[in-house]
This record gives C-alpha cells, sequence and structure tokens, in this order.
C-alpha cells in the first residue's frame, strides 16, 4: 500500500520575505523570517517575479495567519517588515554565507 504522506520537492522562485522577530512562550526573542516563493513552473504565476506585485490583501493575509498560528502555540509574532525579491535573496545569502 502506498504511503497517504510524502514529500516533493519543486523548484520555486523567490518573490520576498518578512522578516519577523518571534517571542517564544519563555519570552526568549529571537529572529525566525519567512520566505515568500513561488514554483518556477506554473503558469498562474509566470509573471510574478516580486512580492510588492501580490495584491496587499493577500500578503495581509498571509501575515495574519503567521500571527493567528504562533497565538496558537503560544508564541508572539511581530513583522518588522515585508521585503521584495530582492531583499529576500540578500537574506539567503547572510544566512548561507559560511555553509558552502
Amino acid at each position: 500500500m502506498r504511503d497517504k504522506y510524502f514529500s516533493r520537492l519543486c523548484d520555486c522562485r523567490l518573490i520576498g520575505a518578512f522578516k519577523v522577530e518571534q517571542t517564544s512562550p519563555e519570552g526568549k526573542r529571537y529572529r525566525n523570517d519567512r520566505l515568500l516563493a513561488v514554483p518556477v513552473v506554473s503558469k498562474f504565476f509566470t509573471d510574478l517575479h516580486d512580492a510588492a506585485q501580490l495584491p496587499h490583501s493577500l500578503t495581509d493575509q498571509i501575515e495574519a495567519f503567521f500571527t493567528n498560528y504562533n497565538r496558537l502555540e503560544s508564541k508572539e509574532f511581530n513583522l518588522m517588515e515585508r521585503l521584495g525579491a530582492e531583499g529576500a535573496m540578500e537574506l539567503v545569502n547572510n544566512a548561507t554565507t559560511g555553509y558552502e
């Protein structure tokens, strides 16, 4: 019998990020940025290259999801900044420096 749960990988295009500071239930603050990406092979997202192209209401909904999800885990989610594709790539490059 085939497993019901399986993983798939797909090539994605980074379009933005949320710079985030979270607070644990114990009150410890830490950075936990979120990356926004779309599948490279997608007819729907062909022309989407930056989060600034998304409707503001959609990025508000994504932020609300993370805020509420963390609240359920007794964590605080503080959005510090919304970044476009260039800023998101800078976050990734800074995070991966030294891991090569």
